[in-house]
């Protein structure tokens, strides 16, 4: 018994209004991680949570268990009507985008945005979910120009740089890059000079053009 199965027959496909019941129950019961949505989420609780510390009250307490037991709210009205899709990580954060109502829903992409440009012109993708967010990583050469610090929300909040060498290895880490330049740049170029001499590693590099990480050779072309 039970070792033969004799028949089978699938069930039916549920409703889009019984699927959708059924996805956000299970958000709300089981949380987040097992939809690979704990990220989305996690990383825009982290944001408005930044700007709480540095405009104050006018932004909301948040937090990941909050979502969750709110879930029904937030996302329900998003999920449509008809058939049921399973939300991408991006209609995640615009719902939760939406439900700060305005103007803070247009302030957050402002203030605390996933991406900043760089002085060689690429944006770099933060990370608001590192103990030392919000952080980005790019190649030393990429910081070359940068006479002020990244920061965001208005100048308030620094962000911490994490450069690479060539090679992709992290090298340094400052929240201060016009120290950083005085200071550190030096000893870290020396020694980067020895492991690759091919490179540019020029004495100033506050004024200095900034590159994606080129070879001398290739920049003179």
């Amino acid at each position: 018994m039970g070792a033969i199965i004799l028949s089978e027959t699938p069930l039916p496909k549920p409703s889009g209004d019984s699927a959708r019941k059924a996805f956000l129950a299970h958000l709300e019961a089981e949380g987040f991680a097992p939809t690979g949505l704990q990220d989305a989420v996690a990383s825009f609780v982290a944001r408005v949570s930044a700007l709480r510390e540095t405009h104050g009250e006018d932004w909301p307490t948040l937090s990941v268990q909050e979502a969750q037991e709110t879930v029904a709210e937030w996302l329900g009205p998003t999920l449509g009507t008809g058939g049921f899709d399973m939300p991408s990580p991006a209609r995640i954060t615009d719902a939760l985008k939406a439900n700060l109502g305005w103007p803070l829903s247009q302030d957050i992409d402002r203030l605390a945005p996933v991406a900043v440009g760089l002085p060689v012109g690429r944006k770099a993708r933060i990370d608001w979910l590192d103990e030392r967010a919000p952080l980005i990583e790019c190649k030393v050469q990429e910081l070359y120009g940068a006479q002020m610090h990244i920061a965001l929300a208005e100048e308030r909040l620094p962000v911490t740089v994490q450069m690479l060498s060539p090679g992709g290895k992290p090298v340094a880490t400052t929240r201060d890059l016009p120290g950083f330049w005085q200071g550190g740049y030096g000893d870290m170029a020396k020694d980067m000079r020895g492991r690759y001499p091919k490179h540019d590693w020029p004495e100033d590099p506050a004024n200095a053009r900034p590159h994606a990480g080129m070879t001398k050779k290739r920049l003179a072309q």
